[in-house]
């Protein structure tokens, strides 16, 4: 699952002021996201755009230990 979500920053994320993000056109598969990334005390939470919803994957208060495990399998 770790895995999956630092795919998805790679490939329609970003990662900037110590959050990784991930940005989607489906309201329901950020929920999903946001709810895995929840799970595993990393972020969670949905903002809607204009055209499309964010998803706060990482948060900049998350663990050290969660912050570390996501980053190790990013690739930029």
């Amino acid at each position: 699952a770790v895995a999956f979500l630092a795919g998805l920053v790679d490939s329609d994320g970003w990662v900037r002021d110590g959050k990784a993000m991930y940005a989607t056109a489906t309201k329901a598969f950020a929920e999903d996201v946001a709810t895995l990334a929840s799970l595993y005390n990393f972020g969670g939470g949905v903002t809607a755009d204009t055209s499309t919803f964010k998803v706060t994957v990482l948060h900049r208060s998350a663990a050290r230990e969660a912050r570390e495990e996501l980053a190790a399998r990013l690739v930029h």
